[in-house]
């Protein structure tokens, strides 16, 4: 059977969707039908996925995504804010009233 040359049609012809991927383009989150993002990652160490919560904004999910992901793959992950700074141990325990003392 000879196939039908490509038209102009066929080019503005959208893609189809990914499933579970509407209206965003960020790694890890999918947009509920009722308008909330949903966010999840793939642990390959358990083999299995992690649900990491339903969220009101897209900006949240994508949020709640890249800690997931610098925890499980660290600095190799791929995550939605690469510029965003992490902060190291030292700058999570900021001295304390009983350093002060001694």
């Amino acid at each position: 059977m000879a196939r039908k040359p490509y038209s102009l049609v066929d080019k503005l012809r959208s893609p189809p969707r990914e499933r579970g991927r509407i209206s965003t383009t960020s790694l890890g989150i999918r947009q509920r039908p009722w308008g909330k993002q949903a966010a999840a990652i793939r642990d390959p160490r358990k083999g299995s996925r992690e649900w990491l919560g339903t969220f009101d904004t897209a900006e949240e999910a994508a949020r709640a995504y890249d800690g997931a992901a610098r925890r499980i793959r660290g600095n190799k992950a791929k995550v939605n804010f690469p510029k965003e700074m992490v902060p190291s141990v030292s700058q999570k325990c900021p001295s304390g009233p009983l350093q002060q003392l001694f």
